[in-house]
């Protein structure tokens, strides 16, 4: 009897350890699911964290030298004048920026005595790799000096007459994170920085030839609630 009182405790405890085997699996399972979908994947390779308020894009490095109007641009028609370039839409990133809860600040002029929205002001990383750095990391001034600091804004551009329809501005300037502060902007700086190309004098953003890997290199943009 006891014999026999033995074995079927053994069968239990042997049931219960498989089925807490199970759960667990089925548990762990789950958990990378959840971890998973909180990246929803949009249009144009973008994907977002709505929860965390992040964003993220693929780009790849265009250009290692000279005087920038952008920093990251559309395509490869503008390489020479930018740093990183991407293959979505300037509107398919102000849609996902908006939808994770970022406000357009608009543009504001040198003369306007009027302070950004705070939640336009965002942190914008890059990734290569395992490696993660602020933007700035892949920026100088004037191809000599290091950036130590440098604020970014959701500014999210406008629409414009063109041909006869409406027009996101930042898809035909393909403008899609300014060097210098510009009403075509999705994002950019709002501080006076300086266009190369007007501007005898001032101080204007070049790329970090010393930190940059080499062109055609892939990584992601990474953007995010400022943190202060």
């Amino acid at each position: 009897m006891l014999r026999g009182q033995f074995s079927l405790n053994y069968v239990v405890f042997y049931l219960l350890k498989q089925f807490s085997l199970v759960a667990l699996s089925f548990f762990i399972s789950f958990y990378s699911i959840q971890a998973d979908a909180s990246w929803i994947k949009l249009t144009g390779n973008i994907q977002i964290n709505i929860e965390e308020q992040k964003v993220k894009i693929p780009l790849s490095v265009v250009n290692l030298e000279g005087g920038l109007e952008f920093i990251l641009t559309i395509g490869d028609t503008k390489d020479y004048e930018s740093v990183f370039s991407i293959k979505s839409s300037a509107k398919e990133l102000h849609l996902a920026m908006a939808t994770v809860g970022f406000e357009p600040n608009g543009y504001i002029q040198d003369d306007e005595k009027k302070e950004p929205i705070p939640n336009s002001k965002v942190d914008l990383n890059v990734q290569f790799g395992e490696k993660t750095h602020p933007l700035i990391h892949y920026l100088s001034w004037n191809g000599n000096r290091k950036i130590e600091h440098l604020p970014f804004y959701f500014c999210g551009s406008y629409f414009k007459e063109y041909a006869k329809r409406k027009e996101y501005a930042a898809d035909l300037d393909l403008n899609v994170i300014a060097a210098y502060p510009s009403e075509e902007m999705v994002i950019g700086p709002l501080v006076k920085v300086a266009n190369p190309y007007q501007e005898k004098e001032g101080a204007y953003l070049t790329p970090n030839k010393e930190t940059l890997p080499p062109i055609g290199t892939n990584g992601w943009l990474l953007i995010q609630k400022h943190s202060p």
